[in-house]
């Protein structure tokens, strides 16, 4: 009888664990995908927010493709080139999660990010035949950049400071193999 009672009892609390731990981990999964979320929309907030005032300050807000002779609204245009932006952010490793602390790895990716933008959106701009001067874009580009370093800056602070409080964090299990090194 004793018997059943202890298995009993260490079956309750494996059971507690594991849902402690099922817990913990939907927790770090929600704020991953928060935070990951939100570092999207302020990179496509920063792309936009610099495209626009690049462009208006060029006084290149009549787009037109030449190719297929069809009008291009200034928004959709730079929509498209900030989905370009965020794609090849993407595609460097920006959003991997262990980036968000690393500050120079960070920036050099986000240089090699806006590089690999510059690439393709120059490849639409020629494809499409539209008559946006280099200057242009490579000022949208460069100006996107510091706005995304800046914001990336401020984000970067809020985080340390919510993991300060206890917020944001995840353990980490630190071990080595049985007969490892």
């Amino acid at each position: 009888m004793r018997k059943r009672r202890k298995m009993s009892q260490a079956g309750s609390v494996r059971t507690d664990l594991k849902e402690t731990s099922r817990r913990r981990v939907l927790s770090v999964a929600y704020w991953r995908f928060f935070v990951n979320a939100l570092l999207v929309f302020c990179d496509m907030f920063s792309f936009i927010l610099a495209a626009v005032v690049v462009l208006m300050t060029q006084s290149e807000i009549n787009l037109y493709s030449s190719r297929f002779h069809f009008h291009i609204n200034l928004w959709a245009y730079v929509v498209v080139c900030a989905l370009v932006w965020v794609f090849c952010l993407h595609s460097v490793g920006v959003y991997h999660r262990h980036v968000m602390g690393d500050g120079y790895q960070l920036n050099v990716l986000l240089f090699k990010g806006a590089v690999f933008a510059g690439l393709m959106i120059c490849a639409f701009e020629f494809i499409l035949n539209i008559y946006v001067s280099l200057l242009s874009t490579v000022l949208e580009l460069l100006c996107a950049l510091l706005v995304t370093m800046v914001v990336r800056l401020a984000v970067r602070q809020f985080v340390l400071f919510k993991r300060k409080r206890g917020m944001y964090s995840y353990g980490t299990v630190c071990g080595r193999l049985a007969g490892g090194y």
